[in-house]
């Protein structure tokens, strides 16, 4: 084997023990909680609806969206989110206005994936809706008329 052939070798499993060495520190910091590498922290809010709605305009990122019928005649949206990806719920000219204010920073951004996602659960009273505008870039949407 030519003298090169052998420094790489070398080199290549020396940074494989360093890269193992470095994984197992930062594991053993965090007591081996893999959930605690993700930046992600997530809450639910609950925002009630009290206007009269005739039309629904989505603006969200990630989001998976599920709309449901309101047991009680109300119309309330439910969101799991990010600390620093709070929803704007709010109605405009009897259209329920739903969008993400990100005041993450440009470093917040970055990092692990995680296993949670955001979801926003809009239950809605039955009747006729004149329209439905959804602008998503990854996320599903589900609309459940019966449980």
């Amino acid at each position: 084997m030519k003298k090169s052939t052998k420094i790489w070798l070398i080199t290549a499993s020396a940074f494989v023990l360093a890269g193992i060495a470095v994984f197992t520190v930062v594991m053993s910091m965090v007591n081996w909680d893999f959930g605690r590498l993700f930046n992600a922290r997530y809450e639910t809010n609950t925002y009630v609806v009290r206007d009269e709605l005739e039309h629904l305009h989505f603006e969200l990122k990630t989001d998976d969206i599920i709309f449901r019928l309101s047991d009680d005649g109300t119309c309330k949206v439910v969101c799991c989110e990010q600390e620093k990806m709070k929803h704007s719920v709010k109605v405009n000219e009897k259209t329920l206005e739903i969008s993400v204010e990100d005041t993450r920073a440009w470093y917040e951004q970055w990092g692990l994936f995680s296993f949670d996602s955001a979801t926003t659960t809009v239950y809605l009273p039955e009747k006729s809706y004149h329209s439905l505008t959804i602008g998503i870039s990854t996320g599903d949407i589900r609309i459940r008329i019966k449980e």
